[in-house]
């Protein structure tokens, strides 16, 4: 049944001919109700485990507690489930879909499809040339989302937008995904230099919802929005800064080309399958 109601989200005929913020708006509300009877959501919970394979015994949840199901989506994970290693880390769980150096503003989405960092975080980038990383979470992963390194948060810019599936099926039949979807965009400096977090939305996505900052995402006539006071004077590597949700996609640039990148297995960044791009958890290298 999870499968089946997946497949049915991310088809194409469901992406082209449907208004994906109403269904996704649709999906936040009943993913946050607490109407639904318990016994049904513990069904529902216990079913979703058993379709992705989640390792429970990783969080610091109770399913007996749940009250929606969203509540068990952004679960937390328990103390030390995730060391952090040296270097950039990466900001959370996935499939490590592109990993490599950015050209004059040019980022790969899939082979034969790029797109652009201007466009992607609303603005004039400070940068052109650095390393960039996108890492898309699957519903199984783990959904929230960590800074990859110490940094100062000198701006955050929400754009709306559509919110199209962001499968490897979805990102290699339509052009610039991640900058026709709604995102969140981090922006600042840090040790490695400039950076720009964009947590990007996609289908069934309720909300982005970010640490202490209160903007609602996925709203109808919503307008984009900047925000840059008050914010963290400096966040921590590994901090938690948001979560998504219901789940979809990290792109991290950052405006530094003296960076080693980790060698990940049979990695190239022609690969965009699911079945061949390497998983990455949070807090494991990027770069060093």
């Amino acid at each position: 049944m999870i499968g089946a109601i997946d497949k049915i989200l991310t088809s194409s005929w469901l992406q082209r001919y449907t208004h994906q913020n109403t269904i996704s708006r649709g999906f936040g509300r009943l993913a946050n109700s607490s109407y639904i009877p318990r016994f049904i959501l513990h069904k529902i919970i216990h079913a979703f485990i058993r379709h992705y394979q989640i390792d429970m015994e990783e969080y610091n949840y109770d399913i007996s507690t749940a009250r929606c199901f969203n509540e068990f989506f952004s679960r937390p994970l328990k103390p030390g489930r995730r060391p952090l290693q040296q270097g950039i880390v990466s900001p959370v769980d996935g499939q490590l879909t592109q990993y490599g150096d950015l050209q004059q503003g040019q980022m790969l989405q899939v082979k034969g499809k790029h797109f652009s960092l201007d466009e992607l975080i609303g603005e004039t980038p400070q940068f052109l040339d650095g390393c960039y990383s996108v890492i898309y979470l699957s519903p199984g992963n783990y959904h929230r989302f960590h800074a990859p390194f110490n940094l100062q948060l000198e701006k955050i810019r929400y754009i709306p937008g559509t919110l199209l599936a962001t499968s490897s099926a979805s990102l290699a039949r339509e052009a610039r995904v991640y900058c026709r979807n709604e995102r969140m965009v981090l922006s600042g400096n840090s040790m490695w230099g400039p950076f720009y977090f964009v947590a990007v939305g996609a289908t069934a996505v309720g909300h982005i919802c970010l640490s202490g900052i209160n903007i609602k995402t996925n709203q109808p006539f919503t307008k984009e929005k900047v925000v840059t006071n008050p914010l963290p004077e400096s966040i921590q590597q590994g901090d938690e800064l948001g979560y998504f949700a219901l789940g979809s996609t990290i792109v991290l640039a950052v405006g530094n080309q003296s960076m080693v990148r980790v060698p990940f297995p049979a990695y190239s960044n022609t690969q965009s399958s699911d079945n061949q791009t390497p998983r990455i958890r949070m807090g494991e290298s990027l770069w060093r």
